[in-house]
C-alpha cells in the first residue's frame, strides 16, 4: 500500500538502506501470502535485516506468522530466520505434489544454513490435519501430534491419526532434503488394533 526509502551515509561512505513497505502479496496455486509492515534493511557488511514481518495466509487474520532474522547477501548466502505462529496446512501442498494436506498448525521453526544447504530446526503442532498420497488414495485424517526438526531430520513422536477403521500411533523419521524438497530416506511405523483395510481387492482383512 506504500512504500518508503532511508539511506544512510558516514564518513566512510554507505552504511545502510532502511526499506519499509505497508504490504506485498504473492500467490502461487494454493499458496496465496500477504505480508504486513515490511522492513529490511541492507547495512554495509552485505547484510539483509528483517524485523517482525507479519505475513497473513490467504490474507486471513486468523492464520498469521511472524517472520524476522538476517540474510547475507555476499558469496556464502548464509542466513537465520525466525518463523513464528499458525498456518492452514493444506498449502503444503505447493512444495509437496504428490500430497494433499489439511488441518491446523502451530509452527516455530528457526532456518538455518545456506541456500545451497538449508537447515530447519524447531517444531510443528498439527491439529486435526490429514495427509493423503494422491496416486494410492492412501489418507491419514484426524492427524494430531508434535513434529521435531533437526537440520534435515523430522522425528514423528507418538503421533495420533486414524488409518482404515481404527486409531494408531505413527513413529519413526525422514530425512529430507530442502533444496529438492524431497525425502532422501524415511522409517515410519504405524501401531494400532482391529485395523480393517482391503490389502488385496475384494478381501476385507483385519489386522494389529
Amino acid at each position: 500500500d506504500g512504500i518508503s526509502f532511508q539511506v544512510k551515509a558516514g564518513d566512510t561512505g554507505f552504511e545502510k538502506l532502511d526499506v519499509n513497505m505497508g504490504s506485498i502479496t504473492v500467490g502461487m496455486e494454493q499458496f496465496a501470502l500477504t505480508s504486513q509492515n515490511l522492513n529490511v534493511i541492507v547495512d554495509n557488511q552485505n547484510q539483509l535485516t528483517i524485523k517482525d514481518m507479519k505475513i497473513l495466509q490467504g490474507g486471513q487474520e486468523g492464520r498469521s506468522t511472524t517472520l524476522s532474522g538476517r540474510v547475507s547477501l555476499d558469496e556464502s548466502g548464509e542466513f537465520g530466520l525466525n518463523l513464528n505462529g499458525s498456518m492452514n496446512l493444506y498449502s503444503l501442498s505447493d512444495f509437496f505434489p504428490d500430497f494433499s494436506f489439511g488441518g491446523e498448525g502451530l509452527i516455530d521453526l528457526q532456518l538455518k544454513g545456506n541456500f545451497q544447504a538449508p537447515l530447519l530446526y524447531g517444531s510443528v503442532s498439527v491439529n486435526d490435519g490429514f495427509i493423503r498420497h494422491k496416486e494410492t488414495n492412501l489418507t491419514f485424517p484426524d492427524f494430531n501430534g508434535d513434529l521435531r526438526l533437526d537440520g534435515e531430520r523430522i522425528e514423528l513422536s507418538s503421533i495420533n491419526t486414524r488409518f482404515a477403521s481404527g486409531i494408531v500411533l505413527m513413529d519413526g523419521f525422514i530425512e529430507m532434503s530442502w533444496v529438492s524438497m524431497e525425502p532422501l530416506s524415511y522409517q515410519l511405523t504405524l501401531q494400532g488394533n482391529n485395523i480393517q483395510y482391503p490389502f488385496i481387492e475384494g478381501v476385507d482383512t483385519t489386522v494389529d
